[in-house]
């Protein structure tokens, strides 16, 4: 594996699971409410359920930023964040099982929320999750020179607008489909 693949796929983890978690944080009451919503918790434990979600994905993406002194760590990182996305696709998809579609995912890192469950978040989970296990193969040694950096910094780019160009497509197809259908 190209090392400046996993460089760029460990700032890239680090970031989205910083931001998520800072947004959990700063919506803690919207986000336990979101949670609750989600009716797979018993109500007790909620609210610990928030804290060690957001407590994960700060310690996640810690665990992202530590995988340029090694490949253990890499492993640590990426199947942990195999699991957390994992954990959020099982709750998504037995959410859309049960019929429970207008529900907001809890996932929108952006103002303009309107992101509901859809099969879609399940299929960005899993891309998402595949990106995280390609990251654990073996990186070859070699030097990063600025060329290097430079291809990180494009690749971190492009990544970012393909995940907001994919959220705004989930948000518009909820809002399509709420306008067609309305709310279920």
């Amino acid at each position: 594996m190209d090392p400046l693949f996993v460089k760029a796929a460990s700032i890239g983890f680090a970031m989205l699971l910083l931001l998520a978690a800072r947004h959990k944080l700063v919506k803690f009451a919207a986000f336990k409410e979101i949670l609750r919503e989600y009716r797979l918790l018993p109500e007790t434990i909620v609210t610990p359920a928030v804290c060690a979600i957001v407590s994960a994905e700060i310690l996640i993406a810690l665990a992202w930023l530590a995988t340029w002194t090694g490949t253990a760590s890499a492993m640590i990182a990426a199947g942990s964040t195999v699991g957390l996305l994992g954990t959020y696709s099982f709750a998504i998809a037995f959410n859309l099982l049960r019929g429970r579609r207008y529900v907001s995912c809890g996932c929108s890192l952006s103002e303009a929320g309107g992101e509901y469950l859809s099969w879609g978040l399940v299929l960005r989970n899993g891309v998402l999750i595949c990106v995280a296990l390609i990251a654990m193969l073996p990186a070859t040694p070699r030097v990063t020179g600025i060329g290097g950096y430079a291809t990180i910094a494009m690749a971190l780019l492009a990544s970012a607008l393909l995940y907001t160009a994919g959220a705004q497509l989930l948000r518009n197809a909820a809002a399509i489909r709420t306008r067609r259908h309305g709310r279920e």
